[in-house]
């Protein structure tokens, strides 16, 4: 088996093959010959055109006025590289440029995050100062690390955001709440170009990562990332916030979406059924983040090329025993965020 890189094992993998209806063996056999054929190229050796356009955002961060001085700069600006929605590249992967959706999406993650990741600054900077030393529910030091994982990532601007919001929130020397955003997309290419986006923006700090993977849909690909990767030393790592936009832009990728998502959604931080993350069974931390784990999706019903409706989305997600709350309707624009939970 091949190992690309440090990084998990991958299989070549495009979205197109969606709208062509192929899949990735199939493709990748048939091409196969003619890789092998091609003596000029060195392995290793990376051919894909390089980005051609420049996106550039900026946030307003949440202030830390306990830790920082009154005039501590707030502004943070989020520059990806990637390709016009209208280049040949965007027909072969969509997720190398940038969708609507996205910028709903971190719009309420600025707003929200703090609710859904049970972030309290003030509790976080007090107890951090008193030197007690007790261990309860509102001391860093007893609080559970935050698991997040973006689907779908693209160029990286929700997770990216995410990350440096966690950052900001909680990421003073003196506290011990750890955080890690998984970013994850199936497109190889847009793996690649997503990584180059990472590295040109990971804020390196002792108590919160983010890391690139390739998450195929479905069941069994799942089940294999969690092994992977929530496997934490002798526990098992739960997931507290899974998110993405402008996931869905066929029929055919409903179920396996909603299929990840149902498995992603963990109550506990160990579990074993047959939707669990591990078959490991182990003794979860004393408290989480969270009450239930969430999926928050931003999506568009007037994408360009897509042919999914809001009814599908909603059957998908009932298909999936899953409960969905619309937390907001972007009037005049098709955009919904909504809100996945678990039932059972």
């Amino acid at each position: 088996m091949e190992v690309i890189n440090k990084y998990d094992e991958e299989t070549p993998w495009i979205d197109a093959w969606i709208r062509w209806d192929r899949n990735s063996k199939e493709v990748f056999d048939e091409d196969q010959d003619d890789d092998d054929d091609d003596d000029d190229a060195e392995e290793g050796e990376d051919d894909r055109v390089p980005p051609t356009a420049s996106f550039s955002f900026d946030y307003k961060l949440p202030p830390r006025e306990k830790c920082c001085p009154p005039s501590y700069n707030t502004n943070f600006t989020l520059k990806l590289k990637g390709f016009p929605s209208e280049s040949e590249q965007i027909w072969n992967s969509t997720g190398l440029t940038m969708w609507p959706s996205s910028y709903y999406l971190c719009e309420y993650l600025l707003d929200n995050f703090q609710k859904h990741l049970s972030l309290n600054i003030t509790d976080f900077e007090t107890k951090a100062t008193t030197g007690t030393g007790t261990t309860t529910a509102q001391n860093p030091g007893a609080l559970a690390p935050i698991n997040a994982i973006e689907l779908g990532s693209g160029l990286g601007r929700c997770g990216l955001l995410l990350h440096h919001l966690l950052i900001r929130s909680t990421g003073n020397n003196n506290d011990s709440r750890n955080s890690h955003i998984y970013l994850t997309d199936g497109d190889t290419d847009t793996l690649a170009q997503l990584r180059a986006n990472n590295r040109n923006h990971i804020h390196h700090h002792r108590n919160h990562g983010i890391s690139c993977h390739q998450l195929l849909w479905g069941k069994d690909p799942t089940r294999a990332f969690c092994e992977r990767q929530l496997t934490i030393g002798e526990t098992t790592g739960g997931v507290d916030i899974v998110f993405g936009s402008d996931l869905i832009y066929s029929p055919r990728v409903i179920q396996p979406l909603f299929e990840t998502v149902s498995i992603l959604l963990q109550q506990n931080r160990s579990v074993n059924s047959d939707n669990s993350c591990s078959t490991t069974t182990t003794t979860p931390p004393t408290t989480t983040t969270t009450d239930t784990p969430i999926f928050l999706m931003a999506h568009s019903d007037r994408r360009e090329g897509s042919s999914v409706t809001v009814d599908m989305v909603l059957e998908g997600a009932k298909t999936a025993a899953l409960d969905v709350e619309i937390l907001q309707e972007v009037k005049g624009e098709g955009i919904y965020i909504f809100a996945f939970k678990r039932t059972s």
